[in-house]
């Protein structure tokens, strides 16, 4: 287990950051079960049903190494990703993709969502929801495609992060390190790609 997780921590998933190949643990979904129930967490009545649904969700992604959960990639060429619904293929990714670059919205800081034919939406990871700095927000068509443009996605975990960037930038050793820790909370708070690239 503590091989499996130091991977899965390196990576930031269970597939190598070289390759896309996935990796499974050394043990069965049983003893992975057993351990969960172990937990302390487990022990509390009120997150006892969340873990269980929890190890539902992701048992079969996390075991399974037959396609299309063996690589990274889009459904339509046997691959799986957190980053675009099961049912989005490579040619609407691209397609989306190439409106983002004509507003001038990096791709790369989102997750995009098929909600049905030719209709897509663009969620962008940020704390904010609202802002000046997001022009790009609500529908707007591109090649006969609707694209729905929201920000504030995960923004619970964003506020978190920033709110402790914020934190760690009062400890700066010098102007340069003050610097990049308000880069990283501009991004973290706002999701614009230029501002992780400027720290």
């Amino acid at each position: 287990m503590t091989a499996y997780s130091a991977a899965f921590f390196q990576n930031c998933a269970n597939f190598h950051s070289f390759g896309d190949s996935k990796f499974v643990p050394e043990f069965d979904p049983e003893t992975f079960r057993r351990i969960v129930e172990a937990s302390d967490a487990f022990e509390q009545a009120d997150q006892r049903a969340e873990l269980q649904k929890l190890i539902e969700l992701t048992e079969k992604e996390m075991f399974t190494e037959a396609e299309p959960f063996k690589s990274l990639g889009f459904s339509d060429k046997n691959g799986v990703s957190g980053y675009y619904s099961g049912n989005v293929t490579e040619a609407e990714a691209r397609l989306v993709d190439e409106w983002c670059i004509s507003v001038k919205l990096s791709p790369i800081n989102t997750r995009l969502f098929k909600t049905a034919e030719n209709e897509f939406t663009l969620l962008v990871c940020s704390a904010e929801e609202q802002s000046e700095r997001y022009p790009w927000l609500g529908q707007h068509e591109h090649n006969g495609v609707k694209i729905t443009v929201k920000a504030g996605h995960l923004s619970p975990f964003m506020r978190k992060v920033a709110g402790f960037l914020q934190q760690a930038g009062e400890f700066a050793a010098n102007e340069t390190q003050a610097k990049m820790m308000q880069a990283y909370y501009d991004h973290f708070t706002y999701g614009n790609i230029d501002d992780h690239k400027k720290s």
